[in-house]
């Protein structure tokens, strides 16, 4: 909205009020921020909200009123990481580095909101930099910026940058663990990943310590007791295949993808997964895990991916 001030002047007092009430609460309604989380509503009527805690994407709602994201009931609160929507694992995925798994991002409760927008489409930004606690596990001066930004009515983007503040070099993986709602993951197929090369982290290490590799065969992915895989140099795009819903995913700068679902045999494993919600969620993960990122002082890498409903 934009008003020259000759015009501004020529409405009266009440008018101006009023305006300016209207202008105020349209911003609020696009981005608005709790003690801790931020929703952001687009004017379609889909929403997501993302927690202060962890810079986490906990929801994300169609403007029918459908949620995306997965989420568990029996998840653990705070300073547990949320089991479901979209954790951030950085600087390390999994075990696969000198620190904690999936690094410190996730579980942080240093995030701050940097900047909020409503126009061209409701948006946020938020950042966590490093302190001695993490550089204590994980050496380097991180500046990390989490961008998320309902673009459309049925298309929710997110954004990473990682910036080197320090004067080494850093080494990191990450890798954003979405969490898929599904109406029932045996029946979900994952289209995009024939012809790939895996590493299947649900059997055990070969004799060199590592995940075997595999070649990916079918040409409609379907989930089969316990799958645990890092898919490596994966295709830019994949689609979900969830009954008569498909899930686009569009990543960029993310060189790789996990595919994960612990299945009903080891469910009850996870005393923050409720009964049978193995079922009904499916993670497929935009990561660069394969060939770690090395990022050089004063240096910053950039990486997103979007998620389309059609």
């Amino acid at each position: 909205f934009f008003f020259d001030s000759y015009n501004l002047r020529s409405l009266s007092t009440i008018a101006r009020s009023t305006l300016s009430l209207a202008l105020s609460l349209l911003v609020a309604q696009m981005a608005a921020a709790t003690s801790d989380s931020v929703v952001l509503k687009h004017p379609s009527g889909a929403c997501c909200e993302i927690t202060l805690f962890g810079a986490h994407l906990r929801s994300w709602k169609l403007a029918d009123g459908s949620e995306q994201m997965f989420v568990s009931s029996k998840s653990s609160p705070a300073p547990k990481a949320l089991r479901g929507g979209v954790p951030i694992c950085f600087p390390q995925f999994a075990d696969r580095g000198p620190g904690g798994k999936h690094g410190f991002a996730r579980t942080s409760a240093l995030w701050k909101v940097l900047s909020t927008a409503s126009a061209p489409s409701p948006t946020v930004t938020l950042e966590l930099r490093s302190d001695e606690a993490t550089r204590a596990e994980f050496p380097g001066a991180y500046r990390l910026l989490y961008h998320v930004t309902l673009s459309a009515d049925a298309t929710i983007a997110l954004a990473m940058q990682v910036v080197n503040e320090g004067e080494e070099a850093v080494v990191f993986t990450t890798a954003l663990h979405t969490y898929f709602a599904v109406s029932d993951v045996t029946a979900a197929r994952i289209e995009g990943l024939k012809g790939t090369t895996y590493e299947d982290c649900a059997v055990p290490k070969g004799e060199e310590g590592k995940p075997p590799r595999m070649a990916e065969e079918s040409e409609q992915l379907a989930i089969v007791g316990e799958v645990d895989r890092v898919y490596l140099a994966t295709p830019s795009q994949l689609l979900l295949r969830d009954g008569a819903k498909t899930l686009a995913i569009n990543a960029q700068g993310f060189k790789d993808t996990v595919v994960w679902n612990i299945g009903a045999e080891k469910a009850g494993t996870l005393n923050d997964l409720g009964a049978g919600e193995w079922q009904r969620y499916l993670c497929i993960e935009s990561a660069l895990i394969g060939r770690p990122i090395k990022l050089d002082a004063k240096c910053s890498w950039t990486a997103g991916v979007s998620y389309t409903v059609a």
